[in-house]
């Protein structure tokens, strides 16, 4: 009798150990079955988040793209290079000063600049720089400041700059009103020796905003 009960409270040892293991089993793949949900999820979450972000990018205009990009030529653009002694000339009919037809000249000083001047005694000529542009369609504006002194044969010169607007004034000592033409410089002129001889640029006149 005392070894029938002995042999089944061993029975009943092991089945406890053995039930206590399997638990533990239970435990540890539930562990590892919530981690990998977990991990699942989040891979997930992360996915919809980048798909949406590019969505969104594809959405919204490039402003930095937008802000590169120039401004169309209005009509009567001409293009035209300058280089000293020779340069834009613009033309002023007033039938009474110079007797009609009276020519300020736009054109290229060294080292690098941007020089006008008049050929009759009448006229004035002055330029003013607007700064960087995005083509001779974003000068808009006559400006009312920033001139160089009106001068009447002798050059008036600022630094000729790429990429760079000017509007040059012509006033007259009679009774019409000043005229003005606007200029954007599109590229510097580089001769075979590497110097700067001269510069291309783009101008309409008479311009009247």
């Amino acid at each position: 009798m005392r070894i029938s009960l002995y042999s089944g409270q061993k029975n009943q040892v092991l089945l406890i150990k053995n039930f206590r293991k399997m638990k533990n089993n239970i435990l540890k793949l539930s562990a590892f079955l919530l981690i990998v949900s977990l991990l699942f999820s989040v891979g997930c979450s992360k996915n919809d988040d980048d798909s949406s972000s590019d969505k969104n990018k594809n959405d919204v205009p490039n402003n930095n793209q937008d802000k590169t990009e120039n401004v169309p030529d209005p009509p009567g653009t001409i293009t035209s290079n300058i280089a000293v002694g020779s340069g834009i000339r613009l033309q002023v009919s007033d039938g009474e000063v110079c007797m009609g037809s009276n020519i300020c000249i736009v054109s290229w000083a060294k080292p690098d600049n941007i020089s006008t001047e008049t050929n009759c005694t009448g006229y004035l000529a002055s330029i003013c720089s607007v700064g960087h542009v995005k083509g001779l369609g974003s000068i808009t504006n006559i400006p009312t400041l920033g001139y160089t002194a009106p001068a009447n044969r002798v050059s008036q010169e600022l630094s000729c700059e790429v990429g760079y607007g000017y509007v040059v004034k012509i006033e007259c000592s009679c009774y019409l009103p000043p005229a003005y033409a606007r200029m954007y410089v599109v590229e510097k002129i580089i001769s075979t020796s590497g110097g700067v001889m001269g510069a291309k640029v783009k101008y309409q006149y008479p311009f009247v905003p």
